[in-house]
């Protein structure tokens, strides 16, 4: 989404660079998990994130996923070169680096999507309420004492 003038400066600039061809600006999109599926790798370029949950959106369906390891949010989702790969914070270069790296090398794109899926198990619904639960009774036999 966005202002009309700011997808124009969009535009203008990927016309400039000649990068236009190579990429597309979907606005908002109702059917993401298909989005996911359909794309092999995911960047988060975020300066700051509360909690990555497109991230961990991304992973579950598939995805190759490179992140600035901005404040909070990425570090706790993705395990370094195992599940997806967390670039220094704002380091244009190395992003650029690892993005190459993930388009040119298949093996490692893949390696990466497949564990991104184990992965982002330990914040399933199930795996979650559990730790809510455990905390929660947790809390209680604390007040009881």
């Amino acid at each position: 989404g966005g202002s009309e003038d700011y997808m124009t400066k969009l535009y203008n600039l990927a016309n400039d660079d000649n990068v236009s061809n190579q990429f597309e600006l979907l606005g908002q999109v109702k059917n993401l998990d298909e989005r996911f599926r359909e794309s092999s790798i995911f960047v988060l370029s975020s300066r700051y994130e509360g909690f990555g949950m497109v991230l961990i959106e991304a992973m579950s369906q598939g995805c190759a996923c490179i992140s600035f390891d901005c404040t909070a949010g990425p570090r706790e989702i993705i395990n370094n070169n195992v599940d997806g790969i967390l670039v220094e914070d704002q380091n244009m270069d190395d992003m650029t680096l690892a993005l190459s790296d993930l388009i040119e090398n298949e093996d490692k794109r893949e390696r990466l999507a497949t564990e991104a899926i184990k992965s982002v198990d330990r914040f399933s619904v199930k795996n979650i309420t559990d730790k809510w639960e455990r905390l929660l009774v947790d809390v209680v036999d604390i007040k009881a004492d």
